[in-house]
This record gives C-alpha cells, structure tokens and sequence, in this order.
C-alpha cells in the first residue's frame, strides 16, 4: 500500500522538492476495515481504530487490502465525504528527504546497507 505512495514522493522529491518542503504532499487514506450492518456501512482505517471498536461492531466485516478492494461507492463514501475522509499532510523533514533519496535512487549501496543494519535477521525463518 505504501510502495505506490513512496514512488510518487520520490518523484515529488526530484521533481518538485519545493511541493514537499512547504508540506503540500497529502495522503488520502482508504479505508482498512468494511463494516456493512443492514443499509448502514461504517468504516475504519486502521487496525488500532477496529480493534477499540470491536467490541461494538454488529455486522459483516471486511478487511481491504487496498483500493482494489472497495467498489465504487465504498470508494466515493469513505474517502470523498467530509464525514469520513481522512486527508494527512505529510510532514517534511530533511533527513526523511535524505532517507527516501537514498533508498529509492538508482545507487544500491544505501538500501542494502540500510536494509543489513535495520532488519533481524535471526527472525526470519524459511
């Protein structure tokens, strides 16, 4: 879900740095959480939300992987009316711009050791 937003950032970020530095780039978020009771339709965005909810929730619940997911009018409800939408700027810091450049850039050096001093790999198991 993030990999679409990070491309059009680091574009943003060679492209038009200024768009970022003045805290224009918003995310427009979609809903991670469907709850159809009846006609009634209400929505969650993250799982910290569902979960303090829970508890109060009567209905089928679906969990969306991403836009794909919802259909149209779930789409046009959740994201476009003002008593859901969910619309964050995206807060510039230089070091975050330095970080997204040099993981997204064409130089592998920076993501290979980013990825060997951030990742345990004593966690992963085949």
């Amino acid at each position: 879900m993030y990999h679409i937003g990070l491309l059009i950032m680091s574009a943003l970020a060679y492209l038009a740095p200024e768009f970022l530095k003045e805290g224009r780039l918003c995310w427009l978020r979609s809903p991670l959480y469907v709850v159809t009771n009846g006609k009634k339709k209400s929505y969650y965005f993250t799982d910290e939300e569902f979960n303090r909810a829970r508890g109060s929730v009567r209905g089928e619940v679906e969990r969306c992987k991403g836009l794909g997911a919802l259909d149209i009018e779930d789409a046009r409800e959740s994201m476009f009316s003002p008593e859901y939408q969910r619309l964050e700027t995206i807060e510039y810091s230089s070091a975050g711009h330095n970080l997204l450049i040099d993981l997204m850039s064409s130089d592998v050096s920076p993501r290979k050791k980013f990825i060997f001093d951030k990742v345990d790999f004593s966690q992963i198991a085949e």
